[in-house]
C-alpha cells in the first residue's frame, strides 16, 4: 500500500508541472555564456531519478543476517589460511616455515590437538626430542582418544632413551586400536631395550599376526626368542 500511494503521488507531481511546461520552456537565461537547461528537461530527469530510487529501495537485495559476528568469521577464514599453508610448507620440508605459521595458529586455536601434533612432527624430525615430547603432550591433553598422538610420543620418548615411559604410550596407543602393528612392533623394540625379550617376543608375534607377511615382523620375532632363551640358559 505505501509503495503504490509513493507511485501515485510521484505521477501527480509529474503531470501537474508537464502541463506548465509550454509556458516555462518561453523562459531562456544565460549565466556566463552558458544556457541554463530547460525546466522540462530537468523535470523528467528529476522525475527519472526519484523512480530509479524508488526502484533500488523495493528491490534491493538484503543481505541475510546471520549469528556469527563477523570478527569471527574474518578469524575462522583466517586461521583455515594459515593451516593449509602451514600443512603445505610441511609437506615439502619447509619445517622452519610449517613451525611459525604452526605457532601463529596455536594462538588463535589454542585448543586444536592437531596444531600440537603438527609441531610435535616438526620437532621430531629436527631430532629435537625434548619439544617434540611436550608437543605430543600438548596434543594429547585436548585429545585423549587418539592412538596416534600416543604413538607418535611413544616414538619420541623412545629417542630420548625414556623407556619406561614410551612402553607406558606404546601401551596406551595399542588399548585404542589394537590392529595397528606398528604400535605392536614399537612396544616390542622398547620392551627389547629394557631387557624384556619375553614380551617383546610377545609383542611382534602380535604384530606379524596382523601382517604374516612383513619379514621385518618375522626376523624380530625370531630374535626376541633367541635372546629369550639366551636369558634363560644364563
Amino acid at each position: 500500500m505505501f509503495e503504490l500511494i509513493i507511485i501515485i503521488s510521484l505521477a501527480i507531481i509529474f503531470f501537474i508541472f508537464l502541463g506548465r511546461m509550454p509556458e516555462v520552456e518561453k523562459i531562456e537565461r544565460k549565466i556566463k555564456g552558458r544556457s541554463i537547461p530547460l525546466f522540462k528537461g530537468e523535470l523528467k530527469n528529476f522525475f527519472t531519478k526519484m523512480m530509479n530510487w524508488f526502484r533500488n529501495i523495493r528491490y534491493k537485495k538484503i543481505r541475510p543476517k546471520t549469528n556469527i559476528p563477523e570478527s569471527i568469521n574474518k578469524t575462522t577464514e583466517r586461521a583455515e589460511d594459515l593451516y593449509f599453508e602451514a600443512e603445505r610448507k610441511l609437506k615439502f620440508g619447509d619445517l622452519e616455515g610449517a613451525e611459525k605459521l604452526y605457532l601463529r595458529l596455536a594462538v588463535v586455536s589454542p585448543n586444536d590437538a592437531k596444531i600440537y601434533a603438527a609441531l610435535g612432527k616438526i620437532y621430531f624430525e629436527r631430532l629435537n626430542y625434548k619439544d617434540a615430547i611436550s608437543s605430543y603432550k600438548a596434543a594429547i591433553n585436548r585429545d585423549q582418544k587418539n592412538g596416534f598422538y600416543y604413538y607418535d610420543l611413544a616414538s619420541a620418548l623412545f629417542k630420548a632413551e625414556k623407556y619406561k615411559e614410551a612402553i607406558f604410550c606404546f601401551e596406551k596407543s595399542i588399548l585404542i586400536n589394537n590392529r595397528i602393528p606398528i604400535r605392536h612392533l614399537g612396544l616390542g623394540v622398547c620392551l627389547m631395550k629394557i631387557g624384556d625379550f619375553e614380551r617383546a617376543a610377545e609383542s611382534f608375534r602380535k604384530a606379524y599376526n596382523i601382517e604374516p607377511n612383513n619379514e621385518k615382523y618375522k626376523r624380530l620375532l625370531k630374535k626376541a626368542e633367541a635372546k629369550k632363551y639366551s636369558a634363560i640358559l644364563n
